[in-house]
């Protein structure tokens, strides 16, 4: 009787344990349910609805301009007033440009849809002075009548002063921007793996370009004298050059665009940080005018000092161009970089290129379209807003 005394009051200690465990597990449920629900609840309305993007880029620039030419630069390449800077290489613009840009982006609750509007800019300014000569001519061992007056310190003064030399003065601007707005869906939430994004975009791309250049050069690139020996007197020969020049040029568009962009979690989570792998792509046709104001002129002369002396004008040149014309200039783009994202705010950095097939006249004399290529880095910060 007393061991199963001892079974039924085990027995029931058993039960009211297990009651109390299971009554405890469910209370524990019943907080848990809805403590989820509302951080779910909350998740969701933290969710930004608008964000702002503010970042900056370093860009390379190619294809904005083409350098003033005359023959002589061609006649004289080897010149030792051309070393060590020719005169097309005094003209070379900046090789990068400095921008901002900015991005508005709103996108609505239960919704995979975006629309966004988006600005770049960037500009870049060059100047350079460049003299460049040579040393002054020897006097010859034959020239005894002068070699003894340079030897008394009469004559080398005006011996030095001959020399080649060329001096180049250029000025060189560029600026553009580029303005898209667009619409975006999520086609492939999760194609590259949990979490992941991918947003086909269609909208509207504009864009301006324009570049501005001045030069003047002078240059003697040749030289020769004739020293008589017996008589005080030489003879001095060379040609002596010109050049000045202004361009304004510039395009503007607008046209259809489409772009396809992503987003690869790497390492993270929202909540505590998330490193991903970013990438786009992008092409567009924009329609606009392309324009190129030009003007130039250059003169040559020859100048021989034997009896009297004097310039001889050689050639002279002028053009004047104002060049118009409607094109069609096809884009395309690419973008590769990372992202830190947090639940309303991302940091991200990568590499950016963008190419406009013929967007400019680059031509002197008659008109020569150039392809217009921006590359380089970027960095952005993004704020999410409501929600």
């Amino acid at each position: 009787m007393s061991e199963l005394a001892k079974f039924e009051g085990s027995s029931k200690r058993a039960r009211q344990q297990l009651l109390l465990t299971a009554s405890a597990l469910a209370f524990t449920v019943y907080l848990a349910h809805p403590a989820a629900a509302i951080a779910d609840d909350t998740d969701h309305a933290d969710h930004p609805t608008v964000w702002i993007e503010l970042g900056g880029q370093t860009e390379f620039v190619q294809g904005v301009a083409r350098p003033f030419t005359a023959p002589f630069i061609e006649n004289y390449s080897t010149s030792p007033a051309f070393t060590p800077i020719s005169p097309t290489r005094s003209q070379k613009p900046g090789r990068f440009s400095s921008g901002l840009e900015g991005t508005i982006l709103f996108r609505p609750e239960d919704s995979s849809w975006t629309f966004s509007a988006s600005v770049k800019y960037g500009r870049s300014t060059n100047s350079r002075y460049i003299h460049q000569q040579t040393k002054g001519l020897p006097i010859p061992p034959s020239a005894g009548f002068y070699k003894a007056l340079a030897y008394y310190g009469q004559f080398v003064h005006t011996v030095e002063a001959i020399k080649r030399y060329a001096e180049f003065e250029a000025h060189n601007g560029e600026s553009h921007s580029i303005l898209d707005f667009q619409a975006g869906k999520d086609v492939g939430l999760g194609l590259f793996g949990k979490d992941s994004s991918s947003v086909l975009s269609f909208g509207v791309r504009m864009a301006r370009f324009a570049s501005n250049a001045t030069v003047k050069m002078r240059a003697r690139p040749d030289l020769s004298l004739y020293f008589f020996s017996s008589l005080p007197k030489y003879d001095k020969t060379f040609h002596h050059y010109n050049l000045s020049g202004t361009s304004h040029r510039s395009f503007n568009g607008i046209g259809p665009s489409v772009s396809w962009s992503g987003s690869i979690p790497l390492v993270g989570n929202l909540n505590d940080g998330e490193l991903a792998f970013d990438w786009g792509m992008n092409g567009a046709v924009l329609f606009g005018k392309q324009k190129a104001k030009i003007h130039h002129k250059s003169t040559g002369y020859y100048f021989q000092q034997k009896y009297g002396g004097g310039d001889t004008l050689l050639y002279q040149h002028s053009m004047n161009s104002d060049r118009s014309r409607s094109v069609a200039v096809p884009n395309i783009g690419g973008i590769a970089g990372i992202s830190y994202h947090f639940s309303s705010a991302t940091l991200k950095m990568g590499y950016r290129a963008d190419f406009f097939m013929g967007a400019m006249d680059t031509g002197i004399d008659a008109r020569k379209t150039a392809g217009v290529l921006f590359h380089g880095p970027f960095a952005t910060i993004s704020i999410g807003l409501g929600g």
